[in-house]
């Protein structure tokens, strides 16, 4: 009888191994699309956003069961740009900033919150990190003083992808971006102005507004 006790509990284990490996699995592959920000001051981005429903959940559970994850460790554990944008989209939440200041992936990532430039800015360098070419996209709306950033990038295959707060969806031209973004914006995709930012115009933005550049900040740890 004493002999079997061990054998009982190593078949235990394995099996609660087995159910901690599935649970992780299932958020991995959880959907989380955060819906757009609603609306903005005069000069600035989108400063409301409402949360999916249940990603407060999931992002609970992700970090029950991951508990924090480093900027580092973000860098090392994603491959792909839906990947990418997946792991923003649980680790951000949703926040208005005063005025249009542009930080560092890396604090915002600590922060743990941003508005839609710093989700923008925060997957573009992890993008790039991975060599995925992608791009900042601002839509100001010509009758309306409000506007967003979202992300953009080409697949292998040549189609297109676009996040928007932390979001990934496949498109397949540059016009349906632009439609997407006036549809939560609230106006008509012929009232989009569109200006397309660089990783350098970015850096130099950020430069700017916190005199840090995205290696400075690398490399400060």
């Amino acid at each position: 009888m004493n002999k079997r006790i061990p054998e009982q509990n190593s078949v235990a284990k394995r099996q609660l191994s087995l159910v901690a490996t599935a649970l992780v699995l299932c958020v991995l592959q959880a959907v989380s699309v955060p819906a757009a920000a609603a609306e903005a001051s005069p000069g600035r981005l989108p400063s409301k956003r409402i949360p999916a429903s249940g990603a407060v959940s999931r992002k609970s559970l992700w970090q029950r069961l991951f508990g924090t994850v480093t900027w580092e460790d973000a860098l090392n554990v994603t491959s792909t740009a839906r990947d990418i944008c997946r792991l923003v989209g649980r680790r951000l939440s949703y926040e208005s900033d005063r005025g249009e200041f542009w930080d560092s992936p890396k604090r915002t990532w600590e922060r743990g919150k941003g508005d839609c430039e710093d989700y923008a800015i925060t997957i573009l360098e992890m993008c790039r990190a991975k060599n995925i070419p992608a791009f900042i996209r601002l839509y100001f709306p010509a009758s309306r003083a409000i506007g967003h950033a979202i992300v953009m990038g080409k697949k292998l295959d040549g189609g297109l992808w676009m996040s928007s707060l932390g979001s990934y969806r496949e498109i397949r031209s540059q016009q349906e971006a632009t439609e997407t973004v006036a549809a939560e914006l609230g106006c008509r995709p012929s009232e989009m102005w569109i200006v397309d930012l660089s990783y350098e115009d970015v850096m130099e933005r950020i430069r700017r507004h916190s005199g840090t550049e995205f290696g400075e900040v690398a490399a400060q740890e």
